[in-house]
């Protein structure tokens, strides 16, 4: 037996081109013409070696919908892209969580046996005011394999930045203190906060 996996080593490692990877099963397909043992016996069908995954699911991408004109009335769409397939814990169970902001679904695109590499999540502002932020908590996701997230993925705030709150008027002034039919007046206007027009 020690023979025949020093002989399976060997040979995967010198017939570069004959053994092959299978990604993303991991594993590794010897044909049988490729292996003999001592007395020149080949296997009687090829070899495949299976290799555990023990890599942990890691968030490669973020975008949104988001603008800096963001209101209370106006959700958020926000893609996470992962480098595997996983699966969402419910946000339900602290797996995903959002600051001063509510979410209210979580769609996987193209899910294939509830797992995806991408999903969307729609986060509603909660009135605060404060910028939105986004995190995959440790555990918050896993792969096929089980093997879940052990470190947080938050969304930094210059991605999604939300003004929840409506802007008020500060005051209102004319350029005039009684009106004279036929002319004009100059009205200032002041906002609590920057106008768009």
């Amino acid at each position: 037996m020690s023979t025949l996996n020093s002989k399976i080593l060997m040979t995967a490692t010198i017939l570069v081109g004959i053994a092959s990877f299978s990604p993303p099963a991991q594993a590794l397909n010897i044909p049988a013409n490729a292996l003999e043992d001592t007395s020149g016996n080949n296997p009687a069908s090829d070899l495949t070696l299976t290799l555990a995954d023990a890599a942990e699911p890691v968030v490669s991408s973020w975008s949104s919908t988001a603008s800096q004109y963001q209101t209370n009335d106006d959700s958020i769409d926000v893609t996470i892209t992962f480098n595997e397939p996983v699966k969402f814990i419910s946000p339900a169970a602290d797996g995903l969580t959002a600051a001063n902001g509510t979410i209210t679904a979580v769609t996987g695109v193209g899910l294939t046996a509830e797992h995806t590499s991408t999903w969307k999540v729609t986060v509603k502002p909660d009135g605060s005011g404060g910028d939105i932020a986004l995190t995959v908590n440790a555990g918050g996701v896993s792969d096929a394999d089980d093997n879940a997230t052990t470190g947080a993925y938050t969304m930094t705030t210059e991605d999604v930045i939300a003004d929840a709150i409506a802007p008020t008027l500060v005051s209102m002034t004319s350029d005039v203190t009684r009106w004279v039919v036929g002319t004009n007046i100059t009205f200032s206007v002041t906002f609590s906060e920057e106008m768009a027009n």
